[in-house]
């Protein structure tokens, strides 16, 4: 159904996070899901990607002058993360990384919407964007519209590392990054409003991996029409309260029924969003 509609998708990235705790060397991985715009290197994903690449930049700054001291290792690490007063389980060293996307740039500019869970990256003076297809955008789904969500839920792939002779998190040249986008269909259940009050969001009839966060919503024909942005969880009413026996022995069963649907953007607030800055499409 949504084959070829799959293979004009390669406008959508994998971008990678991980961090560790100071008396921990476990490295712990999410991913997330973005959406090369044009050729000009703007990016369009959730604010919790944005939040990542801010957190990040804070942490480093203050990991830059606790690295020189682990590394000339003259005091025993513990008093070093207490001299900058690191709590124990909060992230010493965060790093991001947006894969297969962009191979250098400059800097980067972030934009967040004003209410909805919608961001922007733009990198500047982009060297090369590894990208062939950008986005045809499409109208917004109907109900009862079959849909097809992308995006990268692989936190388990190593594609960051603790290295630790350097004492810090680094890509991993070991691992040939290079994951297949993962795609799950759905019905397009309900339209939904936004905190304005406003039909921005549809409702579709599953939920996804925290890894189609930021990810595409596509139609059949590959069209973009949406942004998936979140999964919630829906009580059906159906509760089991119950007695069975089992090898000859009376059990209590009890069951709550829940049903994940995913929370997506429309593409006509996506668009608005990319107009608001003057970014081609």
């Amino acid at each position: 159904m949504f084959i070829n509609a799959i293979k004009k998708a390669g406008y959508v990235k994998p971008f990678s996070s991980a961090y560790k705790t100071p008396y921990n060397d476990e490295v712990i991985r999410s991913m997330f899901s973005v959406i090369l715009i044009n050729d000009e290197g703007w990016v369009l994903t959730t604010k919790g990607v944005l939040a990542n690449i801010i957190e990040a930049d804070k942490i480093h700054k203050r990991y830059e002058k606790i690295k020189e001291e682990l590394i000339l290792n003259k005091v025993p690490p513990k008093k070093i993360y207490k001299k900058y007063k690191v709590l124990k389980d909060e992230p010493v060293i965060l790093k991001n990384v947006f894969l297969n996307t962009i191979s250098r740039w400059s800097g980067m500019e972030l934009f967040g919407h004003e209410y909805l869970d919608l961001a922007l990256v733009k990198f500047e003076n982009p060297e090369e964007i590894l990208c062939d297809k950008y986005p045809v955008f499409g109208s917004n789904p109907s109900q009862g519209e079959m849909v097809c969500r992308l995006g990268y839920p692989y936190p388990e792939l190593e594609v960051l590392k603790y290295n630790h002779a350097s004492k810090d998190i680094e890509l991993n040249n070991m691992l040939m990054v290079n994951p297949q986008v993962f795609p799950i269909e759905g019905m397009v259940t309900r339209t939904l409003l936004d905190e304005k009050g406003n039909p921005t969001l549809f409702e579709v009839s599953n939920g996804a991996c925290v890894g189609h966060i930021g990810g595409a919503v596509i139609n059949k024909k590959g069209e973009l029409i949406g942004m998936q942005i979140g999964t919630a969880y829906k009580d059906t009413g159906i509760d089991i309260n119950s007695k069975i026996k089992r090898n000859n022995k009376d059990i209590e069963i009890s069951e709550h029924s829940l049903i994940p649907l995913s929370i997506c953007v429309n593409i006509e607030a996506i668009k608005e969003f990319l107009d608001k800055y003057k970014i081609k499409y």
